[in-house]
């Protein structure tokens, strides 16, 4: 039971966000919304195909959640004009929800849940980095074809990206 508990969990505070954030016109081209989604079709995967092993995915999904957990956390949320609750109160609490709520829960189910039923190997590392690096291969291919972010000025999504 507890394994559904977590899994709706994910899937009801990623629904909650996306709603909420549907507005935002680059929103998929931010490692938040993108780790969050595929930190939900792997859950689908899991509740749909109980049997298929998703172990490698789901530790892949996992770290990306767990960097946009910690990016958000201490590098961007304080540079928000009225510090961590303002930062997380955005979007009726949907950045909440994508930067706290859904992480957690992630790293919960994956530790309680997955973990111990998956078999890992070294190489396991290799494609829990991908997510990541594909992301930021694709975010430098975007600023060098022209596109731009926060309000044209920058060539990143992320200050620290420039």
């Amino acid at each position: 039971m507890r394994r559904y508990i977590f899994k709706a969990g994910i899937l009801l505070s990623t629904l909650y966000a996306m709603v909420c954030m549907w507005h935002w016109k680059s929103g998929f081209t931010y490692f938040t919304q993108l780790s969050n989604l595929f930190v939900a079709g792997v859950v689908i995967s899991q509740l749909l195909r109980p049997g298929v092993k998703t172990a490698r995915w789901k530790y892949a999904a996992t770290v990306s959640i767990t960097v946009t957990f910690l990016v958000y956390l201490l590098v961007l949320a304080p540079m928000i004009p009225g510090g961590l609750i303002a930062a997380y109160a955005q979007d009726h609490w949907a950045s909440f929800c994508l930067h706290i709520l859904t992480p957690l829960l992630t790293i919960a189910d994956f530790f309680l849940i997955d973990a111990p039923e998956g078999t890992w190997r070294n190489r396991d590392l290799l494609y829990a980095a991908l997510p990541p690096v594909l992301y930021f291969l694709l975010i430098l291919l975007l600023g060098l074809s022209g596109m731009r972010w926060g309000m044209g000025t920058m060539t990143a999504p992320y200050m620290f990206l420039n």
